[in-house]
């Protein structure tokens, strides 16, 4: 995944998010700073509050979303697609790669 035109992160398409989740270190090379927090639920059911800040581009094979808010996890190892960046696409998950289409 590629952000702002140049920054490069390994990352988890994560169907069941709603948002992108980056690292506190990815939030440190790109220099996101939080302007807001969100309480979010976990897979275990229980909440969490992130910081919030913006990226200003997200592309993935040359598909790109613009001004995309972000979450920060610092327990987090790798960041999260979510559907704040595939919303408006049909996404195909096949063994080897997975495909965005334009609806």
């Amino acid at each position: 995944v590629t952000f702002n035109n140049g920054c490069k992160f390994d990352m988890i398409l994560d169907t069941g998010a709603s948002g992108v989740v980056i690292t506190s270190q990815m939030a440190t090379a790109l220099g996101v700073r939080p302007v807001g927090k969100v309480i979010a639920s976990t897979p275990s059911q229980q909440s969490a509050e992130f910081d919030v800040g913006f990226v200003n581009t997200i592309n993935v094979g040359g598909v790109v979303v613009r001004n995309v808010r972000v979450a920060i996890a610092p327990e987090l190892e790798v960041g999260l697609l979510g559907q704040n960046f595939f919303g408006n696409y049909d996404v195909t998950i096949r063994s080897n790669v997975v495909e965005f289409h334009v609806r």
